[in-house]
């Protein structure tokens, strides 16, 4: 049955890329948010 095995191999394709947007995001909001509010305050004080 090569089509349920099709089908197993993409949604397992979008769960990886699921996982790695979630990873990316993740790192993003980690990383992101404390130098937006750096720049802010950088921008703000002048």
């Amino acid at each position: 049955m090569p089509n349920s095995d099709d089908h197993a191999r993409t949604s397992a394709r979008l769960t990886t890329y699921g996982c790695l947007a979630g990873l990316a995001l993740a790192l993003i909001a980690v990383f992101g948010f404390p130098l937006w509010i750096f720049l802010a305050f950088q921008f703000g004080s002048r």
